[in-house]
């Protein structure tokens, strides 16, 4: 329950009651009285007692009979207030009945006791003394600023732009705080805050089964599969496989619009469960990506292509068109895939994959743009004369690397079908 949930006419009643003095004797800190103590001196305590409300912007003040709404509701503001005044604390007891904490530095006096009020739910500051700190207080890391804390207080920021860098989230900290956080634990609160904002990864992984049948039930004619493996988990039985998913505007678009050139690659997945991320694309007529259909597996690997391709040559199969051509990296596993599922499909390698290797094994910027020369040869003659001076200015290992890379059909423009040719560079 929150405070602003009391009614207004409640509050002013209870905050207008008459004050009757306190007995306590200040010179004694554990002179206090609990609950199986006499009832009149809750009934003074009730008197006494002001409920909790903000100061002014927010400001927090804590004072001898201030009460609060449960333990949880002391213990929140408590933790407000030493982040507010930059310091932290150490908690001598604490348990359902009395919580007693000093200032985290030796040198300072500062504590604070409240105990658990006659209800078994109210929670009431007793005694807090010094009011003023004697330490110099903490800079700009407090060991009270925990995950679940900052999350909290950062939990509308997320909500407002899931993909807010750490270090913004940071800058906020401090603005608003007067605190930072560790890159390492920025890192867990984010990931914190999005669980409670939209759930976790398991309960998502669980709701696949469900979101696949309401892909193909609300965009009918959508590609969606779904499938699992056995557990030996006596809790679950079923584990996630993987998933394959082609939205109808995605394969109908592309058999009308695209040029049968197909790339395809796959990222390796951040977070808790791993996985890899399997794409198609296309270009469309303005030469701009077109995704076709992607999938999430546990591996990139020879078992794992060969489920994609299955998928995307059944896609495709009803089309008339059969020149299809796939691009993409010389992941091994690709053409070993593509050799078993779709032996008729033409192959491409992506140039830019290659180049990447080429770099390493050869520097210089002449090597460089003779590799590009070579591979947007437009004619066996311009191709023929870029291998020549490439064998001139590198020699023998650079004709090693080009003959290992197979036939120039397969990265060379001039021996490309005249149907997927294109401007861009893969």
């Amino acid at each position: 329950m929150a405070e602003g949930d009391i009614p207004s006419d409640e509050r002013e009643e209870i905050n207008s009651m008459p004050k009757i003095k306190d007995t306590w004797k200040s010179s004694q800190w554990h002179d206090f009285v609990d609950e199986q103590d006499a009832d009149d001196y809750y009934q003074k305590l009730y008197k006494n007692g002001e409920l909790y409300t903000d100061e002014e912007f927010g400001k927090i003040k804590l004072k001898p009979w201030m009460i609060f709404l449960d333990k949880d509701h002391f213990k929140e503001k408590l933790k407000d207030y030493c982040v507010q005044e930059g310091f932290a604390i150490n908690v001598l007891w604490a348990d359902n009945t009395r919580y007693t904490a000093t200032c985290y530095a030796e040198c300072c006096k500062w504590r604070i006791h409240s105990s658990r009020l006659p209800d078994g739910i109210t929670w009431a500051i007793k005694k807090i003394e010094p009011n003023v700190h004697t330490c110099r207080g903490l800079e700009t890391y407090n060991p009270l600023c925990d995950v679940k804390w900052v999350a909290s207080k950062l939990m509308e920021d997320i909500r407002a732009n899931p993909d807010i860098p750490g270090s913004a989230l940071n800058e906020l900290l401090f603005q608003r705080y007067g605190v930072y956080m560790k890159k390492s634990s920025l890192y867990n609160m984010k990931k914190l805050a999005i669980e409670k904002l939209y759930g976790g990864h398991d309960q998502s992984y669980a709701d696949l089964p469900a979101y696949t049948k309401v892909i193909c039930e609300s965009n009918p004619q959508s590609k969606a599969f779904f499938s699992t493996v056995e557990s030996e988990s006596i809790t679950r039985q079923l584990l996630f496989n993987n998933i394959f998913i082609s939205f109808t505007a995605m394969w109908k678009e592309f058999l009308g619009g695209c040029r049968p050139l197909i790339g395809v690659d796959g990222t390796h997945l951040k977070g808790d469960y791993g996985g890899v991320l399997l794409s198609a694309v296309a270009l469309d007529a303005n030469n701009e990506i077109f995704p076709l259909a992607y999938a999430i597996v546990s591996a990139e690997d020879k078992e794992t292509w060969s489920w994609f391709f299955w998928n995307l040559y059944n896609l495709l199969k009803e089309s008339s068109r059969k020149d299809w051509t796939v691009i993409s990296d010389r992941q091994k596993g690709i053409d070993i895939a593509l050799l078993d599922v779709w032996p008729t499909v033409k192959r491409r390698y992506c140039c830019r994959h290659i180049s990447r290797n080429y770099k390493k094994q050869f520097s210089g910027p002449l090597l460089y743009i003779l590799f590009w020369r070579a591979c947007n040869a437009t004619s066996q003659f311009t191709y023929r004369k870029a291998m020549e001076k490439l064998k001139e200015v590198g020699g023998d290992s650079v004709m090693k690397f080009f003959a290992e890379l197979g036939d120039p059909a397969g990265w060379s423009k001039h021996k490309f079908d005249p149907n997927v040719l294109e401007e861009c560079a893969w």
